[in-house]
């Protein structure tokens, strides 16, 4: 596996109370990661703050998913973890 340069998972999503939380919010123990951006409505805001935070679990996945090989036959699966990997962490 690469060495991580983000922040180190899991990512938690904050749903905006109005107050002090004006944003869907993504945080880790090693403080914010991002503010989901304000446009759509709060919904679709709220469920990509979701995905963004989840995104270090599901790399985490895939990476795994990649070094035992022996789930999958087709060459094609394979291309597309290792480009799917290559596009989350810029190393091909």
């Amino acid at each position: 596996m690469k060495e991580v340069k983000h922040t180190p998972g899991p990512w938690e999503f904050q749903k905006p109370d109005g107050v002090s939380i004006r944003h869907p919010k993504i945080y880790s123990d090693f403080g914010d990661i991002s503010n989901a951006s304000w446009t759509g409505d709060l919904s679709q805001v709220e469920a990509n703050a979701r995905l963004i935070a989840a995104a270090p679990e599901m790399l985490a996945m895939l990476q795994n998913l990649a070094t035992s090989k022996d789930w999958y036959a087709s060459s094609k699966v394979e291309r597309d973890l290792d480009e799917i990997i290559a596009k989350a962490t810029g190393v091909k």
